[in-house]
């Protein structure tokens, strides 16, 4: 159904359903759902649970006393809702393409749609960095100022009739301001990793422009362009910090090694004022930090490191159950008997692959942008290595028929994918293993496991695990 008409649908069951009630609805439907319900929360004092119906549609009220910015979730997606009180507003969106299908009725939708839109854009904006290095750092941040010109002339204009509150424009200013500096910021970091450091008069430009920063807006803390920048620029703060420590470079530039994280941490926690947000980026840096280490060692740092940040105890607890699940799979240990479903559902495991070396990559089902990023690769390489199994490991609990479907349309050789075996412990944590690869010995011990799927290092570790088959372990 074209977009539009979804939209004149959408709003002509919502003039149906509004009533003289005080409070502020939401309806809507979701497609394809993923579960049966999606949580909206404003990720400090509220959050609450709305379950969907058998056809996946929802109705949920609330009493707003100002209007906010919420974000709705619905596993593994995110987007963001503005609301204001006595709102009445609708949405309708397809999980197979949760952010493109997303659409608003009723009476925010045009603050919603302009939300959506720029999200949208906002991602395409990214193309430009892999041209970066036709830039220096002065065309590079003149281009970036031109975008974030185009940007506030299109908000001017939607709003010329001046119907929106100075609440929602200074929150769609901010986010256009924190896109521009996370564009400048992962241009910074793809262009040292290159040149390894910049002139001069380009460091000085980089600090100027970051003197501009505002790392404490009230209202802007968990825009989704905030996160994404503030997330950037201390993955490139991480760096310097770590060689300050002595850490080897080649490892602070790797950003999913445990020391890197460390660094993450020892940055965020200097510049983030909200408790709530710094209690969450010290959740998921130390998260990271478990599921990248390698030894039970750099696991027990981890715990330690939890008791400096006052974590509500559900999170300390979280952390705890994932670092004993992770143990499982640090170097060295054995994993030739871990049991898995293969794509009839039985049980197997590695041992038939271990008479060479092995590699697991892990992927879920649920994202056909990221299997179609990863499949050419993973192609790539079984036609490079003949001599090494890579096998692909599925991580969506009880998702067994999903998973078996993206086999068959994606012309996977069944004989190379399993999936992990339905397990309550655990149903909650295998979404951190996503996209991670693990070399294993033909011992069927775990060699290597702090790589990526999309790491530019992974040939150079495959042939090391090549030529260390009969040495290592």
């Amino acid at each position: 159904m074209p977009r539009v008409l979804i939209l004149l649908t959408l709003c002509f069951l919502l003039s149906c359903q509004k009533t003289s009630s005080d409070k502020t609805i939401i309806t809507g439907q979701i497609i394809n759902p993923n579960q049966n319900f999606l949580v909206l929360t404003d990720r400090e004092n509220f959050s609450d649970t709305i379950f969907l119906d058998e056809k996946g549609e929802f109705t949920y009220e609330l009493e707003l006393l100002e209007e906010k910015i919420f974000h709705f979730k619905h596993s593994p997606e995110i987007q963001l809702i503005y609301l204001k009180p006595n709102d009445s507003i609708t949405l309708h969106l397809n999980t197979i393409d949760f952010d493109g299908s997303l659409a608003f009725g009723g009476d925010s939708s045009r603050e919603n749609n302009l939300l959506i839109n720029l999200f949208l854009d906002f991602s395409k904006d990214h193309d430009i960095l892999f041209k970066h290095h036709q830039y220096d750092v002065n065309n590079f941040f003149s281009t970036s100022d031109s975008i974030q010109n185009t940007y506030l002339d299109l908000v001017r204009e939607k709003n010329k009739n001046r119907l929106w509150s100075d609440f929602f424009i200074s929150y769609v200013e901010n986010s256009i301001q924190y896109h521009i500096h996370n564009l400048n910021e992962n241009f910074i970091f793809l262009s040292k990793r290159e040149a390894n450091k910049f002139e001069d008069v380009e460091q000085q430009m980089i600090d100027s422009q970051r003197e501009q920063y505002d790392f404490n807006s009230g209202n802007s803390y968990w825009d989704l362009s905030y996160l994404k920048f503030l997330d950037t620029y201390s993955k490139n703060l991480a760096i310097d910090e770590c060689i300050y420590r002595e850490v080897e470079s080649s490892i602070c530039q790797r950003i999913n090694t445990v020391e890197h994280l460390i660094s993450r941490r020892n940055v965020v926690a200097e510049i983030i004022s909200n408790p709530f947000l710094k209690k969450y980026l010290m959740k998921r840096f130390l998260t990271l930090e478990i599921t990248y280490a390698d030894t039970n060692e750099k696991i027990e740092n981890a715990l330690d490191a939890s008791n400096q940040y006052d974590l509500l105890q559900s999170d300390v607890e979280f952390l705890q159950r994932l670092a004993g699940f992770h143990e499982k799979f640090v170097v060295g240990n054995t994993v030739s008997k871990v049991e898995f479903n293969d794509v009839l559902g039985d049980i197997k495991t590695l041992e038939p692959h271990l008479d060479k070396p092995t590699i697991v990559h892990t992927w879920s089902a649920y994202s056909d942008s990221n299997i179609k990023r990863r499949l050419p690769r993973m192609n790539r390489l079984r036609t490079n290595y003949p001599d090494i199994d890579i096998i692909g490991l599925n991580i969506d609990y009880k998702q067994h028929r999903l998973w078996r479907s993206k086999v068959i349309e994606y012309e996977l050789n069944p004989e190379l994918e399993l999936q992990v075996q339905p397990n309550p412990e655990y149903e909650d944590l295998y979404i951190y293993y996503i996209n991670k690869l693990f070399f294993i010995c033909p011992t069927g011990k775990v060699r290597d496991r702090k790589l990526l799927i999309f790491d530019d290092q992974i040939e150079s570790s495959i042939l090391e695990l090549i030529n260390n088959n009969h040495t290592y372990m």
